[in-house]
């Protein structure tokens, strides 16, 4: 389908790739540095606001950007069933990746809010679940589910901890 949709024989796109396994790991690397630049882009420059609206703020934008490429969340996200293992090990990776980054804002955060007992890792994956969550009910009920609903639900968690 891939050589089919960019005009190309077969052939052409094997030879450029290697083999199926090669080209699946090409593609999905490529959406998944879209779904990088998505989570880069909904982060504040700092100095950050407060934790609730760096949450807040963060979660809407993030959100939007699910919906305008909806794509690349689904295979990242809801992969399909039977999806290969590499699939799953690059976004393990990226996830991994996101949480080394995320973690020194999480803990900053509970100092801010003057949690600084909660465990910051802990609290990262956490956080990386929920976000996670609210990307795939998101792209499976998206009118149900509207960003601003989810955002608010994020700023009520932050409130909660204070």
């Amino acid at each position: 389908a891939v050589a089919r949709n960019a005009g190309f024989a077969k052939t052409v796109v094997y030879d450029s790739v290697g083999n199926h396994e090669e080209l699946l790991r090409v593609l999905v690397a490529r959406e998944q540095e879209r779904a990088m630049r998505d989570v880069a882009a909904a982060m504040p420059a700092l100095p950050f606001g407060g934790p609730e609206d760096l949450l807040g703020n963060g979660l809407t934008a993030l959100l939007s950007s699910v919906r305008q490429h909806p794509a690349t969340w689904r295979l990242i996200l809801l992969p399909a069933d039977g999806a290969p293992p590499v699939l799953r090990e690059d976004v393990d990776r990226s996830r991994e990746q996101l949480r080394e980054q995320l973690e020194p804002i999480v803990k900053w955060g509970l100092e801010t809010l003057g949690a600084a007992d909660i465990d910051a890792e802990v609290a990262t994956l956490a956080l990386l679940a929920t976000v996670e969550n609210a990307i795939r009910i998101t792209l499976s009920d998206p009118d149900r589910f509207p960003a601003e609903r989810l955002a608010e639900f994020g700023r009520a968690l932050v409130r909660r901890v204070a």
